[in-house]
Protein backbone atom coordinates (compact mmCIF):
# COMPACT_ATOMS: atom_id res chain seq x y z
CA UNK A 1 0.00 0.00 0.00
CA UNK A 2 1.30 3.48 -0.79
CA UNK A 3 1.03 4.78 2.78
CA UNK A 4 3.47 2.10 3.92
CA UNK A 5 5.93 2.95 1.15
CA UNK A 6 5.90 6.78 1.19
CA UNK A 7 5.42 8.39 4.58
CA UNK A 8 5.89 11.97 3.31
CA UNK A 9 6.08 13.89 0.07
CA UNK A 10 8.82 12.78 -2.28
CA UNK A 11 10.11 13.93 -5.63
CA UNK A 12 9.57 10.96 -7.90
CA UNK A 13 10.64 10.18 -11.45
CA UNK A 14 7.72 8.54 -13.24
CA UNK A 15 8.07 6.78 -16.61
CA UNK A 16 5.06 5.77 -18.71
CA UNK A 17 5.97 2.24 -19.82
CA UNK A 18 3.61 2.45 -22.79
CA UNK A 19 5.27 5.40 -24.54
CA UNK A 20 8.58 5.96 -22.70
CA UNK A 21 7.76 9.53 -21.60
CA UNK A 22 9.37 10.50 -18.28
CA UNK A 23 8.76 13.33 -15.79
CA UNK A 24 9.69 14.25 -12.24
CA UNK A 25 6.85 15.18 -9.90
CA UNK A 26 6.13 15.67 -6.20
CA UNK A 27 4.04 12.75 -4.96
CA UNK A 28 2.44 13.31 -1.57
CA UNK A 29 -0.81 11.40 -1.69
CA UNK A 30 -1.64 8.36 0.41
CA UNK A 31 -3.63 6.53 -2.21
CA UNK A 32 -5.24 5.21 -4.22
CA UNK A 33 -6.41 2.48 -1.91
CA UNK A 34 -7.19 0.05 -4.69
CA UNK A 35 -5.48 -3.32 -5.13
CA UNK A 36 -2.66 -3.42 -7.70
CA UNK A 37 -2.35 0.38 -7.90
CA UNK A 38 0.69 2.15 -6.58
CA UNK A 39 -0.02 5.88 -6.58
CA UNK A 40 -1.97 8.73 -8.12
CA UNK A 41 0.05 10.88 -10.50
CA UNK A 42 -0.91 14.58 -10.30
CA UNK A 43 -2.84 15.97 -13.29
CA UNK A 44 -0.10 18.08 -14.96
CA UNK A 45 2.56 15.31 -14.90
CA UNK A 46 -0.06 12.80 -16.06
CA UNK A 47 -0.80 15.06 -19.03
CA UNK A 48 2.92 15.27 -19.92
CA UNK A 49 3.16 11.48 -19.64
CA UNK A 50 0.23 11.03 -22.04
CA UNK A 51 -1.85 9.27 -19.38
CA UNK A 52 -5.02 11.38 -19.39
CA UNK A 53 -8.10 9.60 -20.68
CA UNK A 54 -6.70 6.13 -19.97
CA UNK A 55 -7.80 5.83 -16.35
CA UNK A 56 -4.80 3.69 -15.39
CA UNK A 57 -1.42 3.18 -17.02
CA UNK A 58 1.58 1.01 -16.26
CA UNK A 59 4.42 3.18 -14.99
CA UNK A 60 7.80 2.78 -13.37
CA UNK A 61 8.65 5.17 -10.56
CA UNK A 62 11.69 5.86 -8.43
CA UNK A 63 12.18 8.30 -5.59
CA UNK A 64 14.52 11.17 -6.41
CA UNK A 65 14.41 12.93 -3.00
CA UNK A 66 12.29 13.20 0.13
CA UNK A 67 10.63 16.38 1.36
CA UNK A 68 12.13 17.29 4.73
Amino acid sequence: MPARIRRSASRTQVTNLGNGRRVEAWVSDRGPFVANRYTDVPWAPAERLGMLGHGTTRVMSRRVEDCR
